[in-house]
């Protein structure tokens, strides 16, 4: 149709009220056809009108509409289009006041999934994995016909007529005539004539944890299907593992397992998927299954694999060389308590090795420090000091126990070592109670000591004065000064007389004694008398007094 006459059609059709009114899908009423309804992009599509011919008016097509959208949108006259993105489509043409649909689906060129596996006697095993196209078109490069296969086909076996390197290609398909947007995949294959598999080599076996394990590989050809076989220790149960062509390692995760318990052996199978009888194995590695555990100042380690399998084990202590032993147990006598330690055993057969879980192991010691000795309690006002030697060693904390009048021993108070303060001061006491105290310690191991002897202290009721019965004022050094020793004391008035009632000294200052002078000399010997008048930090006042002795030996 001339373009001049379909626009003024249009024209006519626009007003004839068709124009700005809106069509919902619904199924085709036949007056149009296409030649595809399904394919892969770019995906082209033609038209051909089937409606009546004496119905007039122009043959309008929408290769792109949305339901619900007013007409006119888009219209033309042109008979094809090509999609070149994957969607879904709806075709409209409006013919007078009818309007006819045809929905096109737009599929993505996906790369057909397959899987081309050797067998014995230049046969090709066949896996079908894609799940996306409806059939698969395989040419087996060998001149020989092309073989349209259903994807709902899980595998089937070509034969070649001899070994040799043949390219495959295949195309995926959909069930519509023209498929030529379709993808296509090419893989180079090398058949095989006949005797032993390309046998994988089983390099390493690591255990990561309690129930994992990394398997490290190496695998000669990717057209072989080769598949990890595990059997636990005790033969009852094995477990295959597929490895994916080109792959060099696998790490298991099974939770019921326990590596550190049970060992597991494992070796790498050449599978022939047409004859399983052809299959071939690998060397065999077995696992190592390590227990680590700390004694006194020494860390014992015995592990278990298959027996006979290797001939001597390396011991790692933080990554280097411990030892190399035979048996399968050792006992590291030379350890730090408090000290972590990271163990594995390494095994070499010449082809492959074991490795056990590394496993981190901290040093103890059970020995139990001695005793605090010399522990002594006093009075500090009203407080209870505590004092004891320094312990040698490297000491991580006291403990201060308490036992008060009708109650039972507790651990009172802990200080740590480097704040250590002598005395010891214990100001959480009560008067005219008497309190009892045992100390202990932890060492660098964590250990706590026996605990020292008790010792007790009374707080008493009021202070208490104690008066020497003599003093030698004669210039030595030794007892040269008449003093009380006392706590609690707020203040004092301190008085000596001599036998006839004379005051020869006095002073109301703390801590001050009378020299044995009197007028600017000596006084003589004899017995004396002194008189104190206390006021003590409980709010108590009291007099007290007694006789003592001056003596004047060897007068310096």
């Amino acid at each position: 149709m001339p373009i001049k006459r379909f626009y003024v059609l249009l024209l006519c059709w626009i007003a004839s009220g068709v124009a700005n009114a809106q069509i919902t899908e619904s199924e085709p009423t036949g007056n149009f056809g296409v030649d595809k309804t399904r394919g892969c992009a770019p995906l082209t599509v033609t038209v051909t009108d089937l409606s009546d011919p004496l119905m007039g008016g122009p043959r309008v097509y929408n290769f792109d509409y949305s339901p619900g959208d007013r007409i006119p949108v888009n219209p033309t006259n042109i008979t094809d289009t090509t999609y070149a993105i994957p969607g879904s489509y709806l075709i409209i043409q409006v013919l007078g006041s009818q309007i006819d649909s045809v929905r096109i689906e737009v599929l993505e060129p996906r790369t057909p999934q397959f899987q081309l596996l050797n067998c014995t006697e230049n046969r090709v095993f066949v896996d079908i994995q894609d799940d996306y196209y409806d059939l698969l078109e395989i040419d087996f490069g060998d001149g020989t016909p092309l073989e349209i296969v259903d994807t709902d086909q899980p595998s089937f076996i070509h034969q070649y007529a001899n070994d040799d390197e043949y390219t495959v290609n295949v195309r995926g398909l959909f069930n519509v005539p023209d498929n030529s947007g379709c993808a296509d995949s090419a893989a180079a294959f090398t058949t095989f004539a006949g005797g032993a598999f390309p046998v994988a080599t089983l390099s390493e076996v690591e255990i990561l944890d309690e129930a994992s394990i990394r398997v490290a590989y190496s695998l000669p050809d990717e057209n072989v299907s080769y598949q990890l076989q595990v059997t636990e220790e005790d033969g009852s149960t094995t477990t295959n593992y597929p490895l994916a062509p080109g792959s060099t390692e696998l790490v298991i995760e099974q939770g019921e397992w326990n590596t550190r318990e049970d060992y597991f052996c494992m070796v790498v199978v050449a599978v022939d998927p047409c004859e399983p009888g052809n299959s071939v194995s690998s060397n065999e590695i077995c696992s190592i299954a390590l227990e680590a555990i700390a004694e006194d100042l020494q860390n014992n380690l015995s592990w278990q694999t298959e027996p006979g399998l290797f001939d001597q084990y390396q011991i790692f202590r933080d990554g280097e060389v411990l030892v190399t032993s035979v048996p399968t147990n050792y006992e590291d006598i030379d350890v730090v308590c408090q000290q972590p330690y990271l163990y594995q055993i390494v095994a070499n057969d010449g082809v492959g090795a074991s490795r056990s879980e590394a496993i981190s192991l901290t040093a103890i010691s059970t020995t139990v420090p001695e005793a605090v000795p010399n522990l002594t309690a006093g009075l500090q006002d009203v407080s209870i000091t505590l004092t004891w030697p320094e312990t040698t060693g490297d000491i991580q904390q006291y403990y201060i126990y308490r036992r008060q009048e009708g109650a039972a021993v507790v651990r009172y108070d802990s200080v740590t070592d480097p704040d250590v303060s002598f005395p010891y001061i214990d100001s959480n006491v009560e008067v005219d109670q008497e309190y009892c105290y045992q100390i202990s310690y932890t060492d660098e191991c964590g250990n706590e000591s026996v605990l020292s002897e008790e010792v007790c202290q009374r707080v008493p009721a009021r202070a208490q004065v104690y008066f020497p019965n003599a003093f030698t004022p004669n210039g030595d050094g030794l007892n040269d000064i008449f003093l009380y020793q006392a706590s609690l004391l707020e203040s004092i008035t301190f008085e000596v007389f001599n036998r006839w009632g004379e005051l020869i000294f006095h002073t109301d200052r703390l801590d001050v004694g009378w020299d044995g002078t009197y007028n600017g000399g000596r006084a003589p010997e004899g017995t004396y008398l002194y008189l104190i008048n206390v006021t003590d930090q409980l709010g108590n006042q009291f007099t007290q007094h007694g006789k003592f002795v001056l003596l004047n030996p060897n007068i310096r």
